[in-house]
Formats: C-alpha cells, sequence, structure tokens
C-alpha cells in the first residue's frame, strides 16, 4: 500500500491521522515539522503528503515549494484550521493537489486521498506510454543481432559529431533509415532532415 507522510506541528494529531489511515491499509509517516518531514523524503518511498498550513518553523505553502523542487511528483494536501481564499488560492497555484479545512470529514479525506493517488498513478503512467512512444519512433531500425547492434552503435557514437559522413549499401538495405537514425542523435535532431534523390536531377540542376 501507498505510504503517506503527515506533517503537523501537533503531535497528536499526527497520531490521529496516522491511526486512521492505517486502519485503511495505508502505510504512514509522520514529523512534527517540515524541516523533518524532508528528511523523510529523502529516505523512505513517501507516495503522499498531508501537511498542515499554520507550522512555526515553515508554513505548509513553503513546505510545499521545497517539496515541488526536490520531489515534484509527489502529491500534496493542505490540511488547516486557519483558511483564507488567499491562502488557498495560494496553495494550488503552488502545486497543492487539494485544500481540506478542518474539522473534516474522515470519509472526505480518505476520498481525496484516494483521488490524489490516482492521479499521479495515471500522470506516471502517461508518462511512461509517451516515452514508450518516442523510442518506438526512434527505433525504425529494429533487431537483436550483431550487426544490428553495432551499427546502433555506431550511430549513437557518430550522429553527435559534425563530420560527414558516407553511407553506403545495396539498394533497399535502409541506407535513409540509418541517415534518419543518426539525424535523431545529432544535436540538429529539431531542425529538419531534407533528403535529395540525386539520381532524379540533371547534373546541371543538381
Amino acid at each position: 500500500m501507498p505510504r503517506i507522510l503527515i506533517v503537523d506541528d501537533e503531535k497528536n494529531y499526527c497520531t490521529v491521522l496516522s491511526l486512521l489511515l492505517q486502519n485503511q491499509g495505508y502505510q504512514t509517516n509522520t514529523a512534527t515539522n517540515p524541516f523533518a518531514a524532508l528528511e523523510q523524503l529523502e529516505l523512505d518511498n513517501i507516495q503522499l503528503i498531508l501537511s498542515d498550513l499554520s507550522m512555526p518553523l515553515m508554513n505548509g505553502v513553503d513546505f510545499l515549494h521545497q517539496v515541488q523542487r526536490d520531489h515534484p511528483n509527489i502529491p500534496f494536501i493542505i490540511i488547516t484550521a486557519h483558511a483564507t481564499v488567499e491562502t488557498a488560492l495560494e496553495a494550488i497555484k503552488a502545486g497543492a493537489f487539494d485544500y481540506l479545512l478542518k474539522p473534516f470529514d474522515n470519509q472526505k479525506l480518505l476520498l481525496t486521498i484516494h483521488m490524489a493517488l490516482d492521479y499521479a498513478k495515471l500522470r506516471d503512467q502517461n508518462k511512461l506510454l509517451r516515452q514508450q512512444l518516442e523510442l518506438s519512433h526512434n527505433r525504425e531500425l529494429l533487431g537483436e543481432s550483431p550487426a544490428i547492434r553495432q551499427l546502433l552503435s555506431d550511430i549513437e557514437r557518430v550522429g553527435p559529431e559534425k563530420s560527414s559522413v558516407l553511407i553506403a549499401g545495396e539498394s533497399g538495405t535502409g541506407k535513409e533509415l540509418v541517415a534518419r537514425s543518426m539525424h535523431r542523435a545529432s544535436p540538429r535532431s529539431a531542425e529538419a532532415l531534407v533528403s535529395l534523390n540525386c539520381a532524379a536531377f540533371a547534373e546541371q540542376l543538381l
């Protein structure tokens, strides 16, 4: 089950929330100040943060900024008894998933946590699918033979260089595929690749 970090300067409140979430099957960590929480983020696989807004050493929005800088993929829910429209807007703009007012209904809290974790899971799956799609577009040369692996290695090595490259081979062996792969591996990959069929041009025009 996901591990949730609870951050509140009231130790008893951390304990109550921790028991509530553990009864739902979640794993929990607690911290009574944001600095201790930041240390736990480096040590444990935290998948969601519940944080109070008003804390003496660092307020919840400043803590959120720190988390966004170093752990931008962790959903962050702010809980507070001292809410204003301005602080709510500031928290959402800073990247908070939601903003809950104390005292809140336990079922609402659990639903918000469930939605935040689902959102993070879908976002990560979407990112993985985009990477796989990009990889499939970039791998027009397919194969696992020693010759293909050597060719792909040569393309990765030569592509970033500025030298001119002659690609030789019989018709139909994939010279243009190699050229496109080299272009994608080059610093000019964002620019257009222009292919010319020199045999189709008259000598003077060429």
